[in-house]
């Protein structure tokens, strides 16, 4: 192996991987080879000749540049050129989730070749899911022959390793060492008002017999229709491996924020409850006051006040009680914060916006309430409104 490949292949460990399952000098077929690579290194490493295939001009372009035999199709139309059992192995590395036909294909793949070997991006891996903030993330580099290598997050910096740099450190976990490669970001555990607490990752490779896995699958097929297949698939590569309960993430997260929900809906009630009897207040105290003052209302108009003004007469007073209710409860609502602030997240109880929102709400409701009897009272006729004096 030249010193291209050699670089080629520290770029891309998966290379490693499918080589590991190629026999050698087998015949080899790679759907969406790119610039041949994969190919390329197959030969060097395992001597075994194959045949890309490709849609992309440019790729095809470097493929021939490498010396690499392919042909330009769309493998959404299949592989009708090929004959049944052409090839030993069918690869389609990186290329699954840019296919629609994703069944066709795989038949297609299973028609053509003896085998079929599928990688594809983990899209649910730490590195896309968690900020590497020293060192690196365990690689394939790290199997099970290797020396046990980990990750910590932020919270074990500063309690394990009191705020110094962890990176070569060890740490002893499950009666063996571990030595620290990377510092990852703090990230919920158990649920996300909890406390992060300080937490070890370690490589899959290297404790296969610890606890079992978890697998994600991301599909738009309900969990039950989908439970009994991956049952089935799973039971055909290996009888003997236990399959838990599955669910759905969204009944997980659902089910973890459970509390927090029904008290969100029940202070929304009892708060929804009190606007209601507050505004109720304040209509009929408007009402009164209007009822009160109809034989001013009416001289105004008899000497040429316009609707508009009295409207705003009677608005204008409704806006200076929610004003003073506002003056006193705002500070009373921040001082009363921390006994609430356990049962928010996200958002602080103090937050301005929240305050704002809140006072924007109670003003709208005041002149809303405010409405209908100041439109009666623009709408007063001043003859009436004098006789009833």
């Amino acid at each position: 192996m030249n010193a291209t490949d050699q670089v080629l292949l520290a770029a891309r460990p998966d290379f490693a991987a499918i080589a590991r399952w190629v026999a050698p000098g087998a015949r080899v077929l790679d759907l969406g080879c790119g610039d041949g690579a994969l190919l390329r290194y197959l030969w060097e490493a395992r001597q075994a000749p194959g045949y890309g295939v490709e849609i992309d001009d440019a790729e095809v372009l470097a493929c021939f540049r490498n010396d690499v035999n392919v042909l330009q199709l769309d493998l959404e139309s299949g592989l009708a050129l090929f004959q049944n059992g052409s090839f030993d192995y069918v690869i389609l590395s990186e290329t699954l989730q840019t296919i629609h036909r994703i069944e066709f294909l795989t038949r297609e793949m299973l028609r053509v070749g003896k085998e079929a070997i599928v990688s594809f991006p983990n899209f649910g891996h730490w590195q896309a899911r968690l900020q590497v903030l020293a060192g690196r993330m365990p690689g394939l580099q790290d199997g099970p022959d290797a020396p046990p290598v980990g990750v910590v997050n932020e919270a074990a910096v500063r309690e394990i390793f009191d705020g110094a740099p962890p990176v070569g450190r060890t740490l002893r976990a499950g009666g063996r060492e571990v030595q620290v490669v990377g510092v990852i970001n703090d990230m919920p555990y158990r649920d996300r008002r909890s406390p992060v607490p300080p937490t070890l990752y370690e490589s899959a490779f290297q404790r296969s017999a610890w606890g079992g896995y978890h697998v994600f699958l991301r599909t738009d097929v309900p969990v039950a229709r989908l439970e009994v297949r991956l049952r089935e698939a799973v039971a055909r590569v290996d009888p003997d491996i236990p399959v838990p309960h599955m669910r759905a993430q969204t009944e997980i997260i659902a089910q973890a924020g459970a509390k927090e929900r029904v008290l969100t809906q029940l202070l929304t009630l009892f708060g929804g409850f009190a606007l209601l009897l507050a505004s109720i207040g304040l209509h009929g105290v408007t009402s009164y006051a209007v009822t009160r003052r109809t034989s001013e209302i009416g001289v105004r108009v008899a000497v040429g006040a316009r609707p508009g003004q009295i409207l705003w007469m009677v608005l204008r007073q409704v806006v200076v009680l929610a004003g003073i209710g506002l003056v006193v409860g705002v500070p009373a609502a921040v001082a009363g914060a921390p006994l609430v602030g356990s049962l928010l997240y996200g958002v602080a109880p103090t937050s301005p916006t929240a305050i704002l929102a809140a006072t924007a709400v109670m003003l709208g409701v005041a002149v809303v309430a405010g409405l209908l009897p100041a439109l009666r009272a623009a709408k007063l006729d001043a003859l009436v409104a004098l006789r009833s004096e």
